[in-house]
């Protein structure tokens, strides 16, 4: 890599530290060695694409971007984030994301059902998993699909007396998704419904809003036997639960967006399955 990019990467990264309090309090949240952090930004080497991604997430900015010579890289970030910077920006989300309480009940995995965004005769089915690190809850699932694989990978928060899930595809970094979703009405959680906003997986990216639900997984022996069933299902699959098609295509059932586990229990005429 020529030596001018990586002195504009250096002072671009020196620049956006600058909206922190220390480089040390940087390292730790990103998950960086102080000491190579420090070749980073004296410009003594460049970092891994792996590490060069994990700072871009975490700064918000574009690796492309990164690289720019400075002036041009200082206008996009101040355009973008306003002239107190993204620690101004970020503090939103810093007291949102503390709101532990209220989201550890959802920690674990779950069926995932949604209607395809290609075609709103299938639906697709996925494994989340709701977790947490040392100061974020995090998501992460992985959707098959006739098109290709994604793996998303993003935080949930609960806000207003709703779940919000933002989400990347990690794997192509091709598409953003978000999920609201009403929480669960007691602390034993079971399903979870609302919508998810994104793009068709295909050639045309059309942008979708389709309803989706969550079925938890509650016993660890069901995880093997739920991640074997995933991929993409007709909407009257007799594989997919009865409650799952009165969520997803309320239309043809009796069952509003919002579901109470005994109204789909009743439903479906027996417990919420995970299959």
């Amino acid at each position: 890599m020529e030596q001018d990019v990586i002195d504009d990467f250096a002072k671009n990264i020196r620049y956006v530290c600058g909206y922190y309090k220390s480089i040390s309090d940087i390292c730790r949240k990103i998950g960086v060695n102080r000491s190579q952090f420090s070749k980073y930004i004296s410009g003594s080497t460049m970092p891994s694409q792996y590490i060069l991604r994990k700072i871009c997430n975490f700064f918000g900015v574009d690796y492309r971007e990164i690289i720019l010579p400075h002036h041009e890289f200082k206008s996009i970030f101040e355009a973008n984030h306003g002239l107190y910077g993204i620690e101004r920006n970020n503090s939103y989300f810093s007291r949102i994301k503390s709101n532990d309480k209220a989201l550890s009940i959802y920690l674990g995995y779950y069926c995932c059902y949604k209607i395809s965004m290609v075609n709103d005769n299938k639906i697709v089915k996925s494994i989340m998993l709701i977790s947490k690190n040392e100061s974020n809850f995090t998501v992460n699932y992985i959707e098959r699909s006739p098109e290709r694989r994604h793996r998303y990978k993003g935080y949930i928060y609960y806000v207003g007396d709703r779940l919000f899930i933002n989400a990347y595809d990690s794997m192509f970094d091709s598409e953003l998704l978000s999920i609201v979703m009403y929480p669960s009405l007691t602390t034993k959680v079971s399903v979870l419904s609302g919508l998810c906003l994104g793009v068709a997986s295909n050639i045309t990216k059309t942008p979708n809003c389709v309803r989706i639900a969550l079925l938890r997984i509650s016993e660890p022996a069901l995880l093997k036997n739920a991640i074997s069933r995933c991929g993409v299902f007709d909407k009257g699959d007799a594989d997919l639960p009865a409650s799952i098609i009165s969520i997803l295509h309320p239309e043809e059932g009796s069952l509003p967006l919002r579901m109470y586990p005994s109204q789909i229990e009743q439903q479906a005429g027996k417990p919420v399955s995970t299959r």
